[in-house]
């Protein structure tokens, strides 16, 4: 049985440190040998994975952004030549015109125009 009027001494426990990095260890490589980088190495590859998605699809993005830009740039240029060759028929020539239509034999038809009416749907 032990006495409990005098302080027992513990023993020494082994304590768990991380081991010291020094400068000189990262420019040697030794510090990529160790066991305690050996076991961070999963989690260092995923980093780099996610690291080099990134960068991939920040390229993508670019690229389909410059397609936008070459595709607003083109539907402009189509748009200012249609609005520069486009000519206004005042009302008195189109309905002169309609008359002369309706001369040679066209007839318009309306069959196939159709009305939908959408009513507002009542709140129960």
């Amino acid at each position: 049985m032990k006495t409990t009027y005098r302080k027992q001494e513990k023993e020494p426990q082994e304590q768990k440190t991380k081991p010291k990095i020094r400068l000189s260890h990262i420019f040697d490589g030794e510090v990529f040998m160790s066991e305690y980088v050996k076991r961070l190495y999963p989690y260092i590859f995923m980093v780099i994975c996610l690291i080099t998605a990134i960068i991939i699809n920040e390229q993508q993005i670019t690229k389909k952004q410059n397609k936008i830009k070459k595709y607003e740039n083109e539907y402009k240029e189509a748009l200012s030549k249609l609005k520069k060759n486009n000519q206004f028929i005042p009302y008195q020539e189109s309905q002169e015109l309609l008359k002369i239509i309706e001369e040679r034999g066209f007839v318009k038809n309306d069959k196939n125009r159709y009305k939908i009416v959408v009513k507002e749907a009542k709140e129960e």
